[in-house]
């Protein structure tokens, strides 16, 4: 099994994922990165990019799924439904990497969260007759939402062989 340890290495395997590729997943959740002075914020910024990315193109599929012409009745609408959640647990999985710092994590996890109620909210005002839909909605992003206190793992530092104090 790959196990990737350097930022450019970490940078390769993001960049996957952001575009779509779950087969990194594994590789990601296994990977270890210890942060220092260099690469920090360098890290930070790959990391909610590569969030960002991955939420802007489930977004954008969802949007063109619902845009498309042949939607005509409740089922095609659960269908979208579900499949948007599933690409969400995939998203929501992300936030579960052991190398995400738990600040970032948690700005995230917020992130996420906030998503995930404008999407319940919007969507529960449109159907809000229908029974059915509204179940299925109201799943949307149910599963546990990782947060990075509830994973027990040794904590990333930054390493400072100076012993200056570093401010971010």
């Amino acid at each position: 099994m790959i196990k990737i340890k350097t930022y450019a290495e970490w940078c390769s395997y993001l960049e996957k994922y952001a575009n779509g590729d779950d087969t990194v997943f594994h590789i990601l959740q296994e990977g270890t990165f210890e942060l220092d002075a260099g690469t920090t914020i360098r890290f930070y910024d790959k990391i909610q990019s590569t969030y960002g990315s991955r939420k802007k193109s489930i977004l954008d599929k969802f949007n063109r799924e619902l845009n498309s012409i042949s939607l005509k009745s409740d089922s095609d609408f659960k269908i979208i439904f579900r499949n948007l959640n599933t690409k969400l647990s995939a998203l929501n999985g992300f936030l579960s990497l052991n190398s995400i710092p738990e600040d970032l994590n948690k700005v995230l996890a917020d992130d996420y969260k906030s998503f995930i109620s404008n999407l319940k909210e919007r969507f529960s005002k449109i159907f809000k007759g229908n029974i059915d839909l509204l179940n299925i909605i109201k799943s949307i992003g149910n599963e546990k939402q990782v947060i990075k206190s509830d994973i027990p793992i040794a904590e990333n530092k930054v390493s400072n062989s100076s012993h200056r104090k570093i401010i971010f």
